[in-house]
């Protein structure tokens, strides 16, 4: 005669059923052949056939399966994103959860004093099963990874169950840094001039040429290293350094000092016009000095999402700097050096100063 053996006595792979529910959990890598027979310690058995159900490990982004195996879904640096990862079917479990991101990725800020917000990847917050609050920076196809230890009710633990998902990452690009003709100080009594501010002529007229798949906001922000000084070739009272930021660079007025929107597949032109000035003491009329190294950032904000919730992340960098000086009795306009920008270099370099310009 037959009988039903207690299914707490059925194994596969040495792992034996669960008492209750008389499942059993097993990890296989995807397309693998492994012999799951069933065996007890009876001598003699038979088993009918029995339901096998593959749960799989998959990857969310923002709503989104991410394929394991080929990047179907881009996503624009600066935005905001959120990683869910998920069992299909379901399974009730608990699971202890760590990310692998891809690499060029942040979900931290912080800021200190008068300097900008700064990003890093703080690795101790990528665990659970969902993270957010997570921006990429950088350019590429990325490789997202997640890792479980997995705890199941009858309290039996399967380690280290993996999923992928693909993601690629679009950065725009920055080009053809140009900077207008026609450059050089001018007189304005009291004033010397960078060009004229009104009519922008001779001004420092960099621009550049941005391009990108996503709508967003293109901008710069400008820092400045310089020093305005009153009467430089005396001492004190008569030389008055009316800006110094003392070998650092600050920024130079609003985080923003230049943006346009820019859409998807539609080359931006990006510029602006700078013409910096100082007036000269009029109880020590004698000369004045403006000399200056400028540091920009070009930036770019994701409309994708919601767009609040974005960053600005630096796309390129460029450089200009200029030198002027005067002297009201006589000599004129000595020095007037007004080279065009340079150095356009892609970044990734978050904006940096130590406080803001004033005068």
């Amino acid at each position: 005669a037959s009988s039903s053996v207690s299914k707490n006595l059925i194994s596969i792979q040495g792992q034996s059923a669960d008492a209750a529910s008389g499942q059993i959990y097993l990890k296989f890598s995807d397309n693998s052949t492994v012999t799951i027979t069933p065996s007890v310690s009876n001598s003699f058995y038979t088993f009918s056939a029995y339901n096998v159900v593959k749960h799989e490990l998959r990857i969310k982004l923002n709503g989104t399966r991410l394929e394991p195996d080929l990047s179907d879904l881009t996503v624009p640096v600066g935005q905001k994103l959120t990683f869910e990862s998920y069992w299909s079917p379901s399974l009730s479990s608990t699971d202890v959860t760590t990310w692998n991101t891809g690499g060029g990725y942040v979900n931290t800020k912080f800021t200190s004093g008068n300097n900008p917000p700064q990003y890093s990847n703080d690795t101790a917050l990528n665990t659970g099963n969902t993270i957010q609050g997570c921006y990429y920076t950088g350019s590429q196809s990325r490789l997202v990874s997640v890792l479980k230890d997995v705890i199941l009710p009858n309290g039996q633990v399967i380690d280290e169950v993996s999923g992928r998902g693909y993601v690629t990452v679009h950065k725009p690009t920055v080009a053809n840094l140009t900077t207008a003709a026609g450059r050089t100080f001018t007189w304005n009594d009291p004033e010397l001039n960078y060009g004229n501010d009104v009519t922008g002529v001779g001004c420092m007229r960099p621009s550049v040429t941005v391009s990108s798949d996503f709508r967003g906001v293109a901008s710069i922000t400008q820092t400045i290293n310089g020093k305005y000084t009153q009467n430089y070739h005396m001492a004190w009272p008569y030389k008055d350094d009316v800006m110094d930021t003392d070998g650092k660079y600050y920024r130079d007025g609003s985080e923003i000092y230049a943006s346009s929107p820019i859409m998807e597949n539609d080359p931006l032109n990006l510029s602006f016009s700078d013409c910096p000035q100082s007036e000269v003491d009029n109880v020590y009329p004698y000369n004045i000095r403006i000399k200056a190294d400028f540091l920009d950032y070009v930036r770019f904000g994701p409309n994708a999402g919601t767009p609040a919730n974005n960053i600005y992340v630096t796309l390129a960098t460029f450089t200009w700097s200029m030198w002027g000086e005067y002297w009201t009795q006589d000599g004129g306009l000595t020095v007037n050096v007004v080279p065009a920008a340079t150095a356009l270099t892609t970044s990734t370099q978050w904006p940096d100063w130590e406080g803001i310009k004033s005068e």
